[in-house]
């Protein structure tokens, strides 16, 4: 009967505005406006809030929105099914009673202690889809501004970031693929990791023969991914005026010339990538580094194999960059 009444329950949602707490240890802890969302037995649509203000005596918190979303509970059949027999002392597949999201996002976060230079983060957002059970086989995560001040870190810390010249360190990231349950194809679209002021690694991937199973059961991972195989993968560093930086950085600790410090890197990166077996794939790689040292705008790599190579293969040979090189078939090369 409880377990009906709570499926068959309703409610259009409510908010609250103007909150506010205070104590002895709290100044004040003030929220703007608390949303929950329509929900029912099986949904609610939302949870979120805005213009959260808090000043207690060891910290100091802003939040100007958050929101999370599409919140599902386990479809009442499942529920109906599952009640009686975990009742009765049988075992139930908890993955299959697991509630699922769609996703979640804040904005303007600052965090500090008082006479602490503040931590902040423009914007989190992350968008789940394509649930198989719990588990989403579509994700979009954007991290925007995640500003570290280098006050924040240790006393030698503090010393480097302050010899390439950085008072903070403002990092974005992303991330979105998705899994195409017709055609097998898992396809990353987007992996990327910037540091304002200083470079940006981004990434795309496309793996073929995903099977359902690595979705379905997570925890057999390692047996779903051996018949996977690595189609496609791009990569590029983006340079943003770190090279330069560092480059008068160690010119300044050696006493000699930025030229020196380029032609010494250039040498030490030549004699490590001297073990790389193809001889035109060793000569490209270097060229294309010397090019990128010598002028650091980009560099490029691609993998050119005229076949999916099996996932196995590439995490066998990963402690090994250049076996992997010669598996991937890479190509290095860096803007002119």
């Amino acid at each position: 009967l409880m377990l009906e009444t709570f499926l068959a329950g309703r409610n259009d949602g409510w908010s609250i505005e103007g909150l506010h707490l205070s104590g002895p240890d709290l100044d004040h802890a003030d929220l703007a406006r608390l949303t929950v969302g329509a929900f029912s037995g099986d949904r609610l649509a939302e949870v979120s809030f805005e213009g959260l203000d808090v000043a207690a005596r060891k910290a100091l918190v802003k939040l100007a929105r958050f929101r999370f979303a599409d919140l599902r509970l386990p479809a009442a059949d499942d529920l109906r099914r599952a009640l009686p027999a975990a009742l009765a002392g049988a075992e139930i597949d908890p993955s299959s009673l697991a509630p699922t999201f769609g996703g979640l996002a804040l904005e303007g976060l600052d965090l500090a202690e008082p006479g602490v230079p503040s931590l902040s983060l423009a914007r989190l957002r992350l968008d789940l889809s394509g649930h198989l059970r719990a588990v989403p086989t579509a994700v979009d995560f954007v991290v925007d501004h995640l500003v570290v001040p280098a006050g924040l870190a240790d006393a030698e810390g503090r010393r480097t970031l302050a010899g390439l010249g950085y008072d903070r360190v403002d990092v974005s990231a992303a991330l979105r693929f998705a899994w195409n349950a017709a055609t097998r194809d898992l396809v990353v679209d987007t992996l990327s990791l910037g540091v304002a002021d200083l470079g940006s690694f981004t990434a795309s991937a496309r793996f073929v023969d995903v099977p359902r199973a690595l979705f379905l059961r997570p925890e057999a991972a390692e047996t779903a991914i051996a018949g996977i195989r690595l189609a496609a993968l791009r990569a590029r560093w983006s340079d943003a005026s770190f090279l330069d930086r560092l480059v008068r950085h160690l010119a300044r600790e050696e006493k000699t010339t930025p030229a020196r410090i380029r032609r010494r890197l250039a040498d030490d990166v030549a004699r490590e990538l001297a073990g790389i077996r193809d001889p035109a794939r060793r000569r490209t790689t270097i060229e294309a580094v010397r090019r990128f040292l010598a002028n650091p705008t980009s560099l490029d790599l691609e993998m050119r194999a005229k076949a999916p190579v099996p996932l196995p293969e590439v995490l066998e040979a990963s402690d090994d960059l250049f076996d992997l090189a010669e598996r991937l078939d890479f190509f290095v090369s860096a803007a002119r």
